[in-house]
């Protein structure tokens, strides 16, 4: 019995021993990660960064086959992350051409959420609303700073289960590995052995299933990091991102602005009273089932018996009986005969 209780205890020694020189190898990859950003110090005491930004999304939803070509939407992006006060700003300028240009904006101050929409069709005048936002929307936000490039190796060395994983390749080259779950998500940093600089981060959270993606089961969206550039006081931050979603090139951005801890717009980060009172912390993610084809407000109207028009950004949508979203194998509108 003694020889039984002490081998157990032998084993649970070594799970330990191990366990601490995986988490101690991790801890020693993110220190090296956050030096080369410009130092752990600097990186806690940002207060703000925004940037301007021009890129594209592949409209991966629309498009004929997974594999391409895609329709692609140009966009023109604004984004203010405020780490003192916790707010943030996305305001995307998109260009569907030649259907429409439109733009939508999201807001999050003190965990309300708004969201500005303006479209402008071929022949319609721009229209903007502000509406109340929805949690999840709250909490991607909250996603997006603490896994960008300015918090994301903060949020790793706050971690609880941060730990080391085997070296990968990546880019044609081995990558160190450290993984840590984040909203009961899986993250996974790669990071380059020579720089130390983070190359992508996976991650499979809420924040992976933003707009069309929220309907696809398991997502994991992967941020490939690139064109790093040394910013203000000393910071490098990497001006070029690329996503993928589920191994789909989804979008990317490159920033032409990017501002360090200089004084925000007050009024792009406030949400009026009217809106928040309006807004619910309890309301839930939308059930692709019950949401119509077409825009919110245009419903679809009948022709004639059998054949129904639905209006979608400008343009108009005919189909016999009715029409259906394949958004996966084929991911495009089409008739049910």
């Amino acid at each position: 019995m003694l020889k039984r209780n002490f081998v157990s205890s032998a084993i649970l020694l070594l799970f330990a021993v191990r366990l601490y020189a995986s988490d101690s190898a991790a801890l020693t990859l993110i220190h090296a990660g956050l030096t080369a950003q410009g130092g752990e110090a600097k990186l806690r005491a940002l207060r703000s960064v925004q940037w301007e930004a021009n890129g594209y999304r592949n409209e991966l939803e629309q498009s004929e086959r997974p594999e391409g070509p895609y329709i692609v939407q140009m966009n023109e992006l604004t984004e203010i992350h405020d780490l003192a006060a916790h707010r943030y700003l996305n305001r995307q300028v998109s260009s569907l051409y030649p259907v429409a240009r439109f733009t939508n904006s999201v807001v999050v101050a003190n965990y309300v959420a708004m969201r500005l929409v303006s479209s402008q069709g071929a022949a319609a005048p721009p229209q903007q609303t502000a509406q109340p936002g929805t949690p999840q929307q709250v909490q991607s936000a909250q996603e997006r700073m603490a896994l960008s490039p300015e918090r994301l190796l903060l949020t790793a060395l706050d971690a609880p289960d941060l730990h080391v994983a085997p070296d990968t390749t990546l880019q044609s080259i081995s990558q160190n590995v450290v993984l840590f779950t984040f909203d009961g998500a899986p993250v996974t940093i790669y990071l380059n052995p020579y720089t130390h600089l983070p190359t992508a981060v996976d991650y499979s959270g809420p924040l992976a299933h933003s707009n069309f993606w929220n309907y696809l089961g398991d997502v994991t969206m992967r941020t490939s990091f690139s064109f790093w550039w040394l910013a203000k006081g000393g910071i490098h931050l990497p001006l070029q991102w690329n996503v993928e979603e589920n191994g789909l090139p989804d979008s990317m951005f490159v920033i032409s602005e990017l501002k360090i801890d200089e004084p925000l717009d007050e009024s792009e980060l406030t949400i009026p009273d009217e809106v928040r009172k309006r807004y619910s912390p309890d309301s839930k993610s939308a059930d692709l089932e019950a949401r119509p084809l077409g825009i919110p407000g245009q419903p679809a109207k009948e022709l004639k018996p059998g054949v129904v028009s639905y209006r979608v950004f400008g343009t108009r949508l005919l189909s016999a009986k009715t029409m259906a979203l394949s958004f996966w194998k084929r991911q495009s509108l089409r008739a049910i005969p």
